[in-house]
């Protein structure tokens, strides 16, 4: 997860000195300065009604949701009606993924570690809310899905956690790896994955592999941001005088949704 900067024009620098590494552009990385290509910036459509201040929102909005749609629609496709697991739901790109999943006409039910987290992730669109530190998440999918499991899991987290999401699944199922919050090694769920042909989903958005998807992934977000069906959560903003701090508020995981640090115009 990476601050996000938001202001009208990247002004007053000096003389810096652009070393432009590619590796760094593939990745969100902590550095005082970067040049990226003008083919990776998109205009950003206006929403449906009018909404100020949205310039956060515009700071917020393409990375979390062009990987989120590259994972959900055109990696995997999500059915209407699909239950789709989203765990670390209140992060940088949960968010995302329950709106479009919404969108879609699919059921996401966001995964949380904190019971605190959980009413603002049903605001977001989850038609439900696992709590993992007060519930059992395999008595809760089995609730949920009547014993049948969930087709679809949409997650950061990985480590320790993959073996229980694994066993949750319903077979022919899809687990979308695209993080790993969880920095412990794990066991990889061999038996699950063999005996209900589940595919295993390694995933990382990269802007310079898939030109046509992203140009189909800019149309949908941008009408989808237009019909007012997709609007970024920012959880919470900082004046550049305090970036410290944002970057501290950032490692603490308090934040639901975005953290945006703002630039005087």
């Amino acid at each position: 997860t990476t601050l996000l900067v938001a202001s009208a024009a990247l002004t007053g620098c000096g003389a810096p000195q652009f070393n432009r590494d590619p590796q760094l552009s593939r990745v969100g990385v902590d550095q005082q300065t970067m040049v990226e290509a003008a083919t990776a910036t998109v205009p950003m459509p206006p929403p449906e009604p009018a909404r100020v201040p949205y310039r956060a929102e515009a700071a917020s909005l393409w990375s979390s949701y062009i990987t989120a749609y590259a994972a959900l629609v055109e990696l995997v496709k999500v059915e209407p009606g699909d239950l789709v697991l989203v765990t670390a739901a209140s992060s940088s790109v949960g968010p995302a993924a329950i709106q479009i999943l919404n969108m879609l006409g699919a059921r996401p039910v966001g995964v949380t570690t904190k019971r605190a987290k959980a009413e603002a992730i049903r605001a977001m669109g989850a038609v439900d809310v696992i709590v993992t530190e007060d519930e059992d998440l395999t008595a809760r999918v089995d609730t949920l899905t009547d014993g049948k499991g969930v087709p679809v899991v949409f997650d950061a987290v990985g480590g320790r956690s993959a073996a229980q999401l694994a066993e949750v699944m319903a077979p022919y199922g899809h687990y979308i790896l695209y993080g790993v919050l969880d920095f412990e090694p794990g066991t990889l769920p061999a038996q699950a994955l063999v005996e209900k042909n589940l595919t295993l989903h390694g995933f990382a958005m990269y802007l310079g592999d898939r030109p046509d998807r992203n140009a189909r992934a800019i149309a949908f977000i941008a009408d989808g941001v237009k019909q007012g069906k997709l609007r970024p959560l920012v959880g919470k903003r900082f004046p550049f005088s305090e970036i410290v701090d944002a970057a501290r508020y950032l490692d603490s995981m308090a934040q639901i949704g975005k953290v945006v640090v703002t630039l005087d115009d």
